[in-house]
């Protein structure tokens, strides 16, 4: 159903399993500063095309992400996606 990933286990893979085509975020983005932290909640849209089948995704989820500031900087700590929507379009 899903997966957790290592630092090891993400790297292990090259990374990514797909290239990104497009990347979109729809207007019910929220975020929640909590003092050096912030919470982010919303939509996003993705098209992407698998490395390994050649597959075209397109994917609609819900997002999460923790970001926390540090020396003067965001940097995102943590990442959850659960799709709400999938099409699949095969290569010929």
């Amino acid at each position: 159903m899903g997966q957790v990933d290592t630092y090891e286990s993400y790297m292990a893979t090259g990374g990514f399993s797909a290239r990104y085509l497009r990347v979109e975020r729809f207007d019910d983005l929220h975020v929640r500063i909590l003092g050096d932290s912030a919470l982010m909640t919303g939509r996003q849209l993705l098209e992407l095309e698998r490395k390994d089948t050649g597959d075209r995704m397109r994917i609609d989820s819900r997002v999460m992400q923790v970001w926390v500031q540090e020396d003067g900087r965001w940097q995102q700590i943590a990442f959850q996606t659960t799709p709400t929507e999938i099409s699949l379009e095969r290569p010929i």
